[in-house]
């Protein structure tokens, strides 16, 4: 609580100076640099239980998260965990399994909504006859000053599969296959580039030992890349980052924008009536899909593909990934060049580019890229998307 209180004093305090300094005339600060990072802009802490855990949870909030363009970068403060499956020692062949805030998505719809979500996400190393691949999903819109818990549980046997169960403050959003051997939890920020405004906060982190049940806090160290994002451990289980150059409501690095630092998300667009012809979830599709491709890479997008389905039969294609919500959805498979930052620095590569979008609101669920796109034709009859 007292943590609490120094951040919202602090806030408030940043929030006072700024008003002040604005009714009086003085002289423009010299601006900042943008700071810079080496292909990614990571600071996080890090945790060795490795084997020994079988769960892991963190209370989580942010005073702001924001990068200038929503639609092409991403700023994340979030919580994962690498599982190596026993694939050895080499990290380039892990999967990983996260869940957090994110700020700039495929969920942005200019110019009525900011982008500013709750998700969980897998990705699968390339291994073996496994083609890979990294799988984004949405849980709902997120709100600054406000604190919730999230939590991956290890199922040990699901139809075969190892993997982990999904939670935000006690409910199940998904279930993800990435396997066993958990290996170094992490929680703090990531983002595509270096001209951020991020403040985000982390207690109770704590994993629960796998042979005697019991929970205890993370004894973490930090790790940052690159010069734009701070991090520190006040005490045990306890996470934060912040951008030095960059304070939340504060001006930002030259060349920055000063929209919505807050991250505030603004009403939903309402798709819903173009759903209800074909001819509207034509439309729909399309404009999403040439969003992503803007976003993600190259493509011929008249050359995709869609079919009805749902939510769950369109995501277990691959790795055996579940959602919580099973809805009606639309299915998109283009191919393409595409590609998205990883982990450990690396940028995940993908010839094939799959979006669900919900059958009646419009917004898009979810999103994938793979090497290993599968025919939709098992799924029903596929049309020409345009």
């Amino acid at each position: 609580m007292r943590d609490m209180r120094r951040r919202i004093s602090m806030s408030v305090v940043a929030l006072t100076a700024s008003i002040a300094t604005s009714a009086v005339a003085l002289p423009a600060p010299a601006q900042a640099a943008i700071p810079t990072c080496p292909g990614r802009c990571h600071a996080y802490g890090i945790a060795y239980p490795y084997n020994l855990l079988n769960a892991v949870s963190a209370n989580i909030s942010v005073n702001c998260l924001h990068v200038p363009n929503r639609i092409s970068q991403f700023v994340n403060w979030e919580m994962w965990l690498m599982t190596r499956s026993d694939r050895g020692s080499d990290p380039l062949t892990w999967n990983w399994v996260e869940v957090g805030m994110t700020a700039g998505t495929l969920r942005y719809d200019n110019p009525t909504q900011t982008g500013f979500m709750w998700f969980w996400a897998d990705s699968y190393a390339t291994y073996g006859s496994d083609p890979g691949g990294y799988f984004e999903h949405y849980i709902s819109s997120a709100t600054v000053q406000t604190t919730s818990n999230v939590s991956l549980y290890w199922v040990p046997n699901q139809n075969g599969v190892y993997g982990w169960n999904v939670y935000k403050n006690g409910t199940q959003w998904g279930w993800s296959g990435v396997g066993s051997f958990p290996h170094s939890p992490r929680l703090g920020a990531e983002s595509t580039n270096g001209n951020i405004a991020v403040d985000g906060w982390a207690d109770d982190w704590r994993y629960r030992e796998a042979t005697s049940g019991i929970w205890k806090k993370m004894n973490a160290a930090p790790v940052k890349s690159g010069n734009a994002i701070n991090v520190s451990l006040p005490t045990d289980g306890q996470v934060h980052g912040w951008t030095p150059q960059w304070a939340c409501g504060g001006p930002g690095p030259s060349a920055a924008s000063g929209a919505r630092l807050d991250g505030a998300d603004s009403a939903e667009p309402d798709h819903a009536p173009l759903m209800r012809t074909q001819a509207g979830v034509r439309q729909r599709l399309l404009a999403k899909t040439n969003q992503a491709v803007s976003m993600l890479g190259t493509a011929d997008v008249g050359r995709s593909r869609y079919v009805k389905t749902t939510r769950n039969a369109a995501l277990g294609r691959h790795h055996d990934t579940a959602v919580a919500e099973d809805r009606p959805v639309y299915l998109v498979q283009l191919n393409g060049t595409f590609s998205r930052p990883d982990k450990h620095g690396r940028t995940l590569n993908g010839s094939v580019l799959e979006l669900v979008v919900d059958a009646e609101t419009g917004q898009l669920t979810d999103w994938g890229i793979t090497s290993g796109g599968k025919s939709l034709d098992s799924l029903g009859v596929t049309a020409a998307l345009a």
